[in-house]
Order: C-alpha cells, then sequence, then structure tokens
C-alpha cells in the first residue's frame, strides 16, 4: 500500500504512533466523567437520572469541589437538554440543590429539534459556543424521536454521530436513557432500553441502581 492509500484509510505505522505526544487523557470528574467523549448514563424511569445530572452540571458549573464522592478536575460552561422537563419543575430541582447560580455558566434548552436535525443543530451551537464542553441530553428517547429503525445497525450508526461529534470537537456528551424490565439472572448491564448499539458505541456507560422505597442509590461504571 502506497503513502497516498495510508493516508486516505488513514493508517500509522506503530513506530509513527509510539513517537507521537498525545493529550494526556483526563476528566471532568475524576474515574467518571472523561473530559470528551460519549458518556451512556442509563436507569429505571424515577430512579433519579435528572436529578444526578443536574446537580452534577451545578456542581461543575458552580465551583464545587466534589461531586458525590468524586473530585471535580475541570470546569466549563455546560448545556443541558431537559427535554421531558419545565422551567418551574427545574427551578424547584435547583433550590433543592442548594447550589445558587450566580451567572450563566449552565445554560438549560427545553426543547430541541430531534433526531438527525438534532445532531446538526448540536454541532452547530457547539461550534458557536466553544466555551461549552459539556453536554446532557435528557433523554435519548425524546432526543431520537423520529427514527424509524432501531436495529444494531441504525442504533450503532446513530449514536456514532453524537460519538464523532465529541471526539471532533472534544466536548463530553451523557446521554440519558432508560432500562427495560430485567429478567432475574440478566447481566445489569443488558437491560440497558435499546439494542447492544447503545454500549458499544459509547465510551463510557453507568448505571444509576436503587431499589424501590430506598433513598440510596448505586453507580455502575465501566
Amino acid at each position: 500500500m502506497n503513502k497516498a492509500q495510508q493516508k486516505s484509510y488513514d493508517i500509522k505505522g506503530a513506530e509513527t504512533i509510539m513517537k507521537t505526544k498525545y493529550p494526556e487523557f483526563d476528566f471532568f470528574i475524576e474515574n467518571l466523567i472523561p473530559s470528551y467523549g460519549l458518556v451512556l448514563l442509563a436507569g429505571a424511569p424515577k430512579v433519579g437520572k435528572s436529578w444526578f445530572v443536574l446537580q452534577m452540571l451545578l456542581s461543575i458549573c458552580y465551583n464545587e469541589e466534589k461531586f458525590l464522592n468524586y473530585s471535580i478536575l475541570k470546569r466549563s460552561r455546560c448545556l443541558y437538554l431537559a427535554l421531558e422537563d419545565s422551567e418551574l419543575r427545574i427551578q424547584k430541582r435547583i433550590e433543592k440543590q442548594g447550589i445558587v447560580p450566580e451567572d450563566e455558566n449552565l445554560l438549560i434548552a427545553f426543547s430541541w429539534r430531534t433526531n438527525e436535525g438534532g445532531v446538526h443543530d448540536l454541532k452547530k451551537y457547539l461550534k458557536e459556543n466553544e466555551d461549552i464542553k459539556l453536554v446532557c441530553i435528557d433523554t435519548k428517547g425524546k432526543f431520537s424521536e423520529g427514527r424509524d429503525n432501531e436495529s444494531f445497525q441504525s442504533d450503532y450508526a446513530w449514536m456514532g454521530e453524537l460519538k464523532k461529534l465529541a471526539d471532533e470537537l472534544k466536548v463530553a456528551i451523557i446521554l440519558i436513557t432508560h432500562f427495560r424490565k430485567k429478567k432475574a439472572d440478566e447481566d445489569p448491564f443488558e437491560v440497558i432500553s435499546g439494542s447492544f448499539a447503545n454500549m458499544a458505541a459509547a465510551d463510557t456507560t453507568i448505571m444509576l441502581t436503587r431499589f424501590r422505597n430506598q433513598n440510596k442509590a448505586t453507580l455502575l461504571v465501566t
């Protein structure tokens, strides 16, 4: 294969790779949320996923040292697509968090174009607002409305567009999704709604689990 063919296929030799200085991999939240890439956050309905991400975004935007017991290592403006919430509900939740926003570091959208158009608009918005480095989409089902095919190949291609966007712009994108009903002997990560392409395309998968009528939840991260 000649050099022109190698370039068209993005092929690099092992020696070249080992001599290249790449930026160190780092985190927004230590060992939980990477500084860029696609993160899938899954949990049962009403388990507290929206509360979880809102607390996390507020902590990053407004100078908290910790989120839960995890150290916050990086800060930026954040964009929260709260597509299943109202302004009043978000206001009440922020009040209960006890964090008082004193600037517009956290931006919240209550409607957004869906499916491929939504990804296109998100890319355009992030290019116009380069100081936003963390995005949360709540939820995948709402953001991907209009898709008529949820096969592995279709899911993987759609998720791949979000991952490509995250990698290209060096932005962390957190995509919230639900569980389906779990069988007794099933692997916990197999209950994530949709095909296995959801996990296959994501850089990180986080599961939030909680037994009914308990106020403590468990995080599983892979």
